[in-house]
C-alpha cells in the first residue's frame, strides 16, 4: 500500500463525522493498492501527527453538503483500530491486521 491517491487528494483535510454527525478527526490521507491503483483505506487523525488510524474504504459516505466525510463507527471503534504511520505506507502484515480488525468490528469472526 502506498499513501495518498491522485482521486482521493480532495478529501484530505476534510471532517471525518461518525453516524450520528459527530467529528471523530479529519482525513489525513488515502491509501492505495499498489497492484490495483484503488483506494482501499481511508486515515483519520488529527493534524499535525504522522500516525493515524484506517478505515475501509468502502465504508466511508462522502456527503455532497457540508464536505464531512461519515464513517458508520464511532470514535472509540476507529481509535482502536491498528495505528497507521503515514511516512511509511502499510506493509502486507498491517494490512492483515487492519483486515482482522474491520472484520472484527463489523461483527465478522
Amino acid at each position: 500500500m502506498r499513501p495518498t491517491a491522485p482521486h482521493g487528494v480532495d478529501l484530505v483535510g476534510r471532517s471525518v463525522l461518525d453516524s450520528a454527525g459527530r467529528r471523530i478527526g479529519a482525513v489525513q490521507d488515502i491509501l492505495v493498492d499498489v497492484q490495483s491503483n484503488a483506494a482501499e483505506w481511508l486515515v483519520v487523525g488529527e493534524q499535525p501527527t504522522h500516525i493515524g488510524h484506517a478505515v475501509p474504504m468502502a465504508c466511508v459516505i462522502v456527503q455532497r453538503r457540508g464536505g464531512g466525510v461519515v464513517v458508520p463507527f464511532d470514535r472509540g471503534t476507529v481509535e482502536s483500530s491498528p495505528d497507521v504511520e503515514l511516512d511509511e505506507g502499510v506493509t502486507v502484515d498491517e494490512e492483515m491486521a487492519l483486515l482482522r480488525f474491520w472484520d472484527f468490528a463489523r461483527g465478522r469472526r
